[in-house]
């Protein structure tokens, strides 16, 4: 959560409702979840609340806190508060009032195909602010290092639905692009008005199968299955980049650059460069116009140069980063300190290649000349 200490407001982000595939027995827009909500402390009320996805069929909870900065468009200096979300989207509201900033263009969204599912009408399709993260599937998108790999797996692609906001259909696997940004969330340099955000993109199978009900008198319920699409367990099966770093300027919602985040060393040596890897560690912005990353499947921390997002130095730790970089000074050194755990995500989706560890690990910049 993040808080405006002089109005008096909390802002947070809220999950989505369980289960994640199966909304039959949640019906409506379920609202307050996926939200971005308001509370005023002072008359200890909900002051407003905005929903980006409704009826969640796609895990698609806002996880990153939400930021408060101000921004200029139109020659005037508003307040707002900014959460980047899952879908690759970047929600700018006014602080007061909740309303986006830039025009929220909505899109007819498929119904369900799954008895006694009532799906929302319509989702999100923003133009404005730019997203970070591309969500379209496609036959034309798969990638695999091994083409025959790539050939037996498109005479699967019958048993698979893929769309905008697909719906699940018994029988069937959906194939969606998962990542966007999570719980590590962005960093925003309020001078420029610059944010800057790490992103996964990785194919998820997911799956709703009908349970077995002894009592024919009671309706379906159903039970869901995820589970990361991989080429030899490791790679995501569409094209990279896998895993991007992003500036974005809030006040024209522009993308400033976008480059990958992370590298697969056997990839990088046989000719595959910058694809980028799934991460959860999280980035810190500085006036020294530097961005720190972490969290990338390869243990490394990045430096970035935040004005073309050229990447300035890197250096592999004993663990993944698990935390946004934290920089500091001490008797006029600059210092910065990173959690190197692993994380229990990556662990869960690649397990031969994540190891727990207990690090923190320290640098000191080096003094100008």
């Amino acid at each position: 959560m993040s808080a405006d200490i002089k109005r008096g407001i909390v802002y947070i982000g809220t999950g989505n409702p369980h289960a994640y595939y199966d909304g039959t027995r949640r019906p409506g827009k379920n609202q307050g979840s996926n939200s971005v909500i308001a509370i005023d402390l002072n008359h200890k009320k909900e002051l407003w609340s905005f929903q980006e996805v409704s009826h969640d069929l796609w895990n698609s909870d806002i996880a990153s806190p939400p930021i408060l900065t101000t921004i200029k468009k139109d020659s005037k200096l508003i307040d707002v508060v900014v959460a980047p979300t899952k879908t690759g989207n970047t929600l700018i509201l006014d602080r007061l009032s909740g309303k986006p900033i830039f025009e929220y263009r909505m899109r007819k969204a498929p119904v369900g195909k799954i008895s006694g599912e009532k799906t929302s009408a319509y989702q999100p399709d923003l133009r404005l602010p730019m997203p970070f993260l591309d969500k379209s599937f496609n036959i034309e998108k798969i990638w695999f290092r091994d083409k025959n790999r790539k050939k037996q797996f498109l005479k699967k692609i019958d048993n698979f639905n893929f769309g905008f906001f697909e719906p699940h259909e018994l029988g069937k696997k959906n194939i969606q692009i998962g990542g966007g940004a999570s719980w590590p969330g962005a960093s925003i340099n309020p001078d420029k008005n610059i944010m800057y955000v790490s992103s996964s993109r990785v194919t998820v199978a997911t799956e709703v199968k009908k349970k077995i009900e002894k009592n024919k008198n009671l309706g379906p319920t159903y039970f869901s299955i995820q589970k990361r699409i991989l080429d030899d367990d490791t790679y995501p099966i569409i094209e990279p980049p896998w895993g991007t770093l992003t500036a974005i300027n809030l006040n024209s919602g522009k993308i400033v650059w976008q480059e990958p985040l992370g590298e697969y060393e056997d990839l990088k040596n046989n000719g595959f460069k910058k694809t980028g890897t799934e991460n959860y560690g999280g980035v810190t912005s500085t006036r020294g116009n530097i961005v720190i990353a972490t969290g990338s499947l390869d243990k490394k921390i990045y430096i970035y140069n935040s004005l073309n997002g050229e990447i300035i130095w890197d250096y592999k730790m004993p663990f993944i980063g698990s935390a946004p970089p934290t920089t500091y000074l001490a008797n006029n050194k600059q210092f910065i300190v990173v959690h190197s755990t692993g994380g229990r995500s990556l662990k869960g989706g690649y397990p031969k290649l994540v190891e727990f560890g207990n690090a923190l690990v320290g640098f000191k910049l080096k003094d100008s000349e």
